[in-house]
């Protein structure tokens, strides 16, 4: 099963930078991850893209629970990350946005853990003393099992239909 996750994963990308052309720079890491209180594996990748969201809202914190959340959430910013919606039948995808002043600065989501009972993200920063002018959007993303999820405190995290509803009205 991983192998195909893998495979998956890979043409995803590829397709990704052959639809998107030069428009956008995609930097992607893949990798399986054992969180610290659980045996169970989840998927976790970073991606970066030259886009620029003039009306981005200030919320860096989603968790996409359906359909109608992963589509407000392409609403919000993009379709970029092009989300296989068949993960949402038994995992909730936790997606963390983080525009950066520069396009040389490189991040990687390097764990995911519980602590404190939330899911949190830790990510790690390579920035070069000197950076470019161009600037960057960084997309972290985890699909974890909802089993995984149960007790935990999850009110950091945000809804993308509940902020899409917010603008309208």
């Amino acid at each position: 099963m991983r192998i195909n996750q893998k495979i998956t994963a890979i043409i995803a990308v590829i397709l990704l930078i052959v639809i998107g052309g030069c428009s956008a720079w995609l930097y992607y890491h893949y990798s399986g991850l054992n969180l610290p209180k659980t045996d169970s594996k989840i998927i976790k990748y970073e991606l970066q893209t030259h886009e620029y969201f003039e009306n981005a809202p200030a919320t860096t914190k989603y968790r996409i629970r359906s359909t109608v959340d992963l589509d407000a959430f392409y609403a919000l910013y993009s379709d970029t990350l092009s989300l296989d919606a068949s993960y949402l039948n038994a995992n909730d995808i936790f997606i963390m946005v983080q525009p950066a002043n520069s396009g040389s600065v490189q991040h990687q989501l390097s764990a995911v853990n519980f602590d404190h009972d939330t899911v949190n993200f830790e990510i790690k920063t390579d920035s070069p003393e000197i950076g470019t002018d161009d600037m960057a959007f960084w997309y972290f993303v985890a699909i974890i099992p909802r089993e995984k999820l149960k007790n935990l405190n999850l009110s950091d995290w945000e809804t993308p239909t509940n902020i899409e509803n917010n603008r309208s009205n």
